[in-house]
């Protein structure tokens, strides 16, 4: 070969590699390789430090693209969501709710809300996911509860159950369990598993993940990456943090985790909100202007970083009282939204053209 000739062929492999570093450089957002993020821009709402934004990547979309809300593009809130409002009802004693109890219930948030998320698929809640498909047409997160003690063929049975309703077109994101890590009350090794049981036994192209304590989630990336949806709840209340900083440091705790989900797993905020009543932790006072303020903030948040959060809780339900767990509700007992979420709830309702609360 003459020196000419290899002297062409170097010239046009240096090149093809320059070319080659352009194309993928151009093609990613420099966050994909750790480079630093444009400087945050100071927040309207106060209690919000406004922060760069990650687009999701194509690879986290799809082939769920249909799955995923994004709050930019609509004032509804996402709720979590049961039915055990009614005076004396309990699950734990396996109470029965009626339809027309359901009905009720769901119509009642229906002019805010556009998405509830579940905590079960078995007994007297088999019956809500027909009604809040078909009546209401929500987008439902449905939740399987697996337990402490559960046998296999307990948990298969409501992993079955969460299979059937993907399968009939009655939720559209599937969830196996919550907080159970947090619980210990399964491993980590055995909700892969499952996870993995239910997706390869769908008809329909669903997200499939879990939902777990935004700690027990970042000591478990194992989990995250089998996810593709991974679900966190996060209160700021219980951390003790005042409500004036309590909406930034949701923000901060959503950012540790977009470092663990990297571009193949969605992040959605599962649990959080504010005590309008009860002890305070340190810091964090429960008060109507406080849970107000933290409503507020939230939403904000949720629309402005684009960032799903489901609220935490819709109905008032008495039988957590006995768990300490009570008065984080933004409608009571008798379907009426709490007088410190009246004019949230109104406004969001106006701006997507329904009657208000």
């Amino acid at each position: 070969m003459n020196l000419s000739r290899s002297i062409g062929i170097m010239l046009e492999v240096c090149l093809g590699a320059l070319v080659g570093l352009f194309l993928v450089a151009f093609a990613h957002p420099a966050s994909s390789y750790g480079m630093a993020e444009p400087a945050p821009s100071p927040s309207l709402t106060p209690g919000i430090r406004a922060s760069a934004s990650k687009e999701p990547s194509a690879a986290s979309k799809e082939p769920f693209a249909a799955a995923w809300k994004y709050p930019k593009d609509t004032p509804a809130l996402s709720l979590n969501f049961s039915p055990y409002y009614m005076p004396g009802a309990d699950p734990d004693a396996q109470s029965p709710i009626s339809e027309n109890d359901m009905r009720n219930a769901l119509e009642a948030i229906a002019p805010f809300t556009d998405t509830i998320r579940t905590f079960g698929v078995s007994g007297e809640l088999t019956k809500l996911y027909q009604i809040a498909k078909d009546d209401f047409k929500f987008r439902i997160i449905a939740g399987c509860w697996i337990g402490p003690g559960y046998s296999e063929d307990m948990a298969r049975g409501e992993l079955d159950t969460l299979i059937r309703l993907g399968n009939e077109g009655l939720a559209d994101i599937l969830v196996v369990g919550s907080e159970g890590l947090m619980r210990s009350d399964y491993s980590a090794e055995s909700l892969i598993g499952w996870m993995e049981y239910v997706r390869s036994a769908l008809e329909n192209e669903l997200p499939v993940g879990t939902s777990d304590t935004a700690g027990e989630l970042l000591s478990h990336p194992e989990v995250i990456k089998a996810a593709d949806v991974a679900l966190y709840t996060y209160y700021p209340f219980f951390e003790g943090i005042s409500v004036e900083n309590a909406a930034e440091e949701l923000l901060n705790m959503h950012q540790r985790l977009l470092g663990a989900a990297g571009d193949s797993t969605m992040l959605i905020c599962s649990e959080t909100g504010w005590k309008h009543a009860g002890e305070s932790v340190s810091a964090a006072v429960p008060s109507f202007e406080n849970a107000a303020r933290y409503l507020e903030d939230v939403y904000a948040l949720s629309r402005k970083e684009d960032i799903e959060i489901i609220y935490f809780a819709a109905l008032e339900e008495k039988w957590k009282n006995k768990y300490d767990d009570g008065y984080w509700h933004l409608i009571n007992q008798e379907l009426e939204p709490m007088s410190y979420a009246q004019a949230a709830l109104n406004r969001i309702a106006e701006e997507r053209g329904e009657a208000a609360p």
